[in-house]
């Protein structure tokens, strides 16, 4: 944080003698910046440079989690940045008499939708919560506006990638959900995820060659594995949803 105007000093009016002691106000401006970079990319490209695959957890295209839909009731996001991300849910639809509560179940978090009808919005409109901002807005194109009365509890923001670990090599069998390696495994791995016919969570570290996973793989083989941090979402209520999106706001140190 840094001052970044001139300060403004304003005087009382007083009759006193000059040398005397004067009473006033003064107005001081500071600016706090955001210390991290935001990233410009979500995904790796095919050529990746050296600062992406050190710095970043990004991953290739076929590697991120698939989009939500507006009838999920529990997703995968990712964040490949090292810093906390910030989201921007948007809805459509109906949520029901008792609402919708999106959970973070990584980080805790609740937000909780309620009253949201496709009747009290116009066609195309959706509501969006901004994490960043603390905001709730009725949005129709670039147009928005504060729509707080949809809004009962919190927002959503994403935990970072961290621990990373962008590459082990793992053994499995099809039909099992044990997973060996040569000594790669760490404690800290327990509930973090790594990419086996898909992106599976690991819920036992048995110890440093062996976890086992939430579901059996479907293939056997040597497989090339991050092992990263997901943030699990889960959606209840909104039943009647039409549309649901989510636009992250990655960032890196």
């Amino acid at each position: 944080m840094h001052p970044t105007k001139r300060i403004q000093i304003s005087l009382y009016s007083s009759d006193l003698p000059e040398g005397t002691r004067f009473s006033g106000t003064f107005t001081a401006t500071f600016t706090c910046y955001d210390p991290f970079g935001q990233l410009q990319k979500s995904e790796l490209g095919t050529v990746p440079t050296e600062t992406e695959l050190s710095e970043t957890g990004l991953l290739p295209s076929e590697m991120m989690p698939e989009a939500p839909a507006a009838g999920s009731s529990f997703f995968l996001l990712y964040n490949p940045g090292t810093e906390t991300a910030h989201t921007v849910f948007r809805i459509a639809g109906d949520v029901g008499e008792d609402g919708l509560l999106i959970r973070n179940l990584t980080t805790g978090q609740k937000c909780k939708v309620v009253n949201l009808k496709a009747s009290s919005m116009l066609e195309g409109a959706c509501l969006e919560l901004d994490s960043e901002k603390c905001q709730t807005r009725i949005a129709l194109g670039d147009e928005s506006e504060i729509a707080f009365p949809f809004h009962d509890e919190g927002y959503i923001t994403l935990a970072p990638c961290l621990p990373f670990v962008r590459s082990i090599t793992v053994s499995h069998r099809a039909g099992s959900n044990t997973v060996t390696s040569d000594g790669a495994f760490a404690p800290h791995m327990e509930g973090q995820y790594l990419y086996l016919d898909g992106w599976k969570c690991i819920r036992l570290v048995m110890d440093a060659n062996t976890v086992i996973l939430s579901e059996s793989i479907v293939s056997t083989g040597m497989t090339d594995t991050p092992v990263v941090t997901m943030n699990e979402i889960e959606i209840t209520g909104g039943e009647e949803l039409t549309s649901l999106e989510v636009e992250c706001v990655l960032r890196s140190r």
